[in-house]
């Protein structure tokens, strides 16, 4: 494998952009190599004369020698601009270096004041309980894997620059040079700096002291194995099991759509449909957990970190395989049942009793398989699942995440399967008349996904106070505006006995223009907010933005299969509303085609969706999560920043009342205003002497403090001690200058601050 693409596998996706750019220094070195085959190559032993070491007097750049100046005058323009790139790409390396060491380092400091506080509270008798421990340990675990990121970060750019160096040294015959520009990389700060070094030995250190621990285990808890899912015995047995899986499924459909046949050739039985329509039902969701298994090897292969984005655990988390053997699993289940089913609807006919507990059974199954306490199978999964779904309810109490939000989603696309229970419960209670006064619940089932979205969005702007969350907010609302205006709709055709084509016009324009703005919101939301696409200012991508993962043509087809999907219902519309007397099961065909082109749209939605989440963290270079840390850290000092935070807002509110005040109109009208306004900042301003001067009050008290307590011990020192203590009392820090009578037989001593 070339090193090119080496290095973008194993570069952090997030911090791609400031990696060192490999790609253009390489053709930077085969243009220097271009430029001498055709002049002619200098001698390498014309270049071992010269010293390595002394650097040219005529050019400033740290990366020139005499050695390189030989080349130079051979290709002055090419070997220059391949120098100029090459320190740029340093430069680049050095600034992100600092300042992610600079985030590091004061994320470290915290640690270290959480470790302090926790001693502290345990001097007093006060026990830390377990989930403080627990959540202080993801802490350490996740500032330790952004160090590892960052040596990660230092050793692919070091690797990239001296690949480099090799093919510069190598196409211009002057191997020499390799070492001496080596020798000069290994002095810039992102390679020389130890502080990284010092910072990760430190952490692992405390972290030991907090899980009372040897070296060795504390590494063991802090590392993240390497290629964790991708390799070893158990992905192999896994792998072998999902095929064994999918033949195993793809023999029980064949064998299910014979039965299907033999059984339609039949008589019609009373119960089949209501039983098929259950089964229906419950196919959809397993449907689902296919595609988000393919989406997931799709965000493999793009390296898109859905790991950290749904923040799972990088150590232990369901890698691409077993989350397909574990969707395969239930797809074996469900086309077992449904074999079953036909065989014995085949064997015996009418006489075959309860057959509508055969559906009802695999949900229990599927049920306890959620539910079962045991650790095995998928314990941490199926823990993941329920806390992610408690989350998605409580979205009124509870913050909002990413994951939380993405998996109501998921479930609002599975709100059409409605339909089936509606078409269920009519065939059900055949004695019964099937009309809306009856089904009412069904459209409050079918809102319910949509209701948990609004509170989610709801509570997001609280979190946050980001206006796009009202507007999204907003596309809930008209959502189930519409779903209600349907449902008032069918009660108008039904009991005002109406024919589609006397119903009154005011109905059908309010339904249809509530359905056409439902449709065109979302569709435009799905494009601009949650994919990130209908960018105008873009260099040659139409409609779409300058940062891609994908190739260019998925973008339009699913821009264009999004709009396709999203109108669907138009058709749907068209075939059940063309004859007065149909019934709902007259297009069954059309609603499952329907049901089935919304799981593509989800699966199509998921991969851009998580594309535009990872383009959002990588502008942002985010690759760890933020835990929040469990001991409370400077109280006073928070306080203090709240205080401060508050007055400049009320500062900036008044500011633009001022300039609003300040049209002249206004100013007429308002003339005292200015001076009110003046008079307000004056009072701030006093304010703020005042809190200065307080300050440097509290400051002087301590001074004084800290003086008489060194003057006491000098007093109760000996002669010859106290001369020591002298020489250390001119060089202690923080204290004011001021004269201090010492002991006879010293003078008296100036103490600097």
């Amino acid at each position: 494998m070339k090193f090119g693409k080496k290095l973008l596998e194993n570069a952090t996706s997030e911090w791609q952009p400031k990696f060192i750019d490999y790609k253009y220094l390489k053709k930077k070195v085969k243009q220097v190599k271009k430029k001498l085959e055709n002049d002619g190559l200098p001698k390498d032993k014309e270049l071992e004369d010269l010293n390595a070491y002394h650097i040219t007097v005529q050019t400033s750049n740290r990366f020139f020698n005499n050695q390189v100046q030989k080349l130079l005058d051979k290709t002055p323009d090419e070997s220059r601009d391949l120098i100029d790139a090459f320190e740029a790409e340093i430069d680049k390396i050095n600034r992100f270096f600092r300042l992610k060491l600079d985030e590091y380092n004061t994320t470290h400091e915290k640690l270290v004041r959480q470790i302090e506080s926790k001693k502290a509270r345990e001097e007093k008798g006060i026990t830390t309980s377990r989930d403080k421990i627990n959540l202080l340990q993801k802490a350490f675990q996740e500032h330790y894997r952004s160090l590892v990121l960052l040596e990660n970060y230092r050793s692919w750019n070091f690797l990239g620059c001296s690949k480099i160096l090799k093919k510069f040294a190598k196409n211009s015959q002057a191997t020499s040079v390799q070492e001496i520009l080596i020798d000069m990389v290994r002095l810039e700060e992102f390679f020389a700096d130890s502080t990284l070094d010092t910072l990760m030995y430190d952490t692992v250190t405390m972290f030991m002291d907090l899980i009372h621990g040897s070296r060795k285990r504390a590494m063991a808890m802090l590392r993240i194995p390497a290629n964790v899912g991708t390799v070893g015995p158990y992905l192999n047995s896994t792998i072998l099991r999902s095929g064994f899986i999918l033949g195993t499924c793809i023999i029980l459909s064949v064998l299910c759509l014979y039965m299907s046949v033999v059984l339609h050739l039949r008589i019609d039985y009373q119960d089949h449909d209501v039983v098929m329509f259950l089964f229906r039902i419950l196919f959809f969701p397993v449907m689902l957990c296919l595609l988000i298994s393919i989406n997931v090897k799709i965000w493999m292969d793009s390296n898109i970190n859905f790991v950290f984005i749904f923040e799972m655990d990088p150590r232990r988390h369901l890698t691409m395989w077993e989350f397909c053997e574990l969707s395969l699993w239930c797809f074996l289940l469900w086309m077992g049942m449904v074999t079953l089913y036909l065989f014995l609807r085949i064997t015996f006919g009418e006489e075959l009793e309860s057959a509508i507990a055969m559906p009802l059974s695999l949900v229990v199954a599927y049920l306890l398989f959620i539910l079962f306490p045991s650790p095995i199978p998928y314990g941490p999964t199926r823990k993941f699942l329920l806390g992610t779904v408690f989350k998605s309810c409580a979205a009124p109490w509870l913050p909002v995440k990413f994951r939380d939000f993405w998996f109501v989603n998921q479930f609002t696309s599975l709100s059409d399967t409605m339909f089936d229970c509606e078409i269920v419960y009519c065939m059900y209670k055949p004695d019964e008349i099937c009309n809306v006064s009856n089904r009412y619940w069904i459209s409050l089932l079918k809102t319910f996904p949509i209701c948990l979205r609004l509170m989610q969005s709801v509570r997001k702007y609280r979190d946050q106070r980001k206006i796009h969350q009202l507007g999204n907010a907003a596309k809930y609302i008209i959502n189930i505006c519409a779903i209600l205006a349907t449902f008032v709709f069918k009660q108008v055709l039904i009991f005002g006995d109406f024919d589609f084509e006397d119903t009154p016009k005011g109905v059908i324009v309010i339904w249809l223009g509530l359905l056409i703005l439902n449709t065109m919101y979302k569709y435009v939301w799905d494009l601009r907010r949650d994919w990130g696409l209908l960018r105008i200012f873009t260099f040659n991508k139409f409609l779409l933005r300058n940062t891609l993962v994908y190739r260019v043509p998925w973008y339009y087809f699913a821009i264009l299969l999004n709009l396709i999907v999203r109108c669907a219902w138009f058709v749907v519309f068209m075939l059940r509303y063309n004859d007065i007397a149909s019934k709902v099961w007259d297009t069954q065909f059309v609603l499952f085609g329907f049901m089935c082109s919304e799981l593509l749209r989800r699966f199509v939605w998921n991969i851009f969706r998580l594309e535009s989440e990872h383009l959002y963290n990588a502008d942002n270079f985010r690759v760890v999560s933020e835990i929040p840390l469990p001991f409370p850290m400077d109280v006073e000092a928070n306080a203090a920043e709240d205080r401060e935070v508050r007055r400049r807002m009320w500062n900036n509110i008044k500011d633009r009342f001022h300039r609003i005040m300040s049209i002249p109109i206004l100013t007429r009208i308002f003339g005292s205003m200015d001076r009110d306004y003046e008079s307000d900042v004056e009072d701030d301003n006093v304010v703020a002497i005042d809190q200065e001067e307080e300050k440097e009050q509290i400051k002087r008290e301590n001074n004084k403090r800290k003086i008489r307590e060194l003057y006491k011990d000098v007093q109760s020192l000996p002669i010859k001690k106290a001369l020591g203590t002298r020489q250390n009392l001119l060089q202690a820090p923080m204290m004011s200058r001021r004269s201090i009578s010492m002991p006879s037989g010293l003078n008296n001593v100036d103490f600097v601050e």
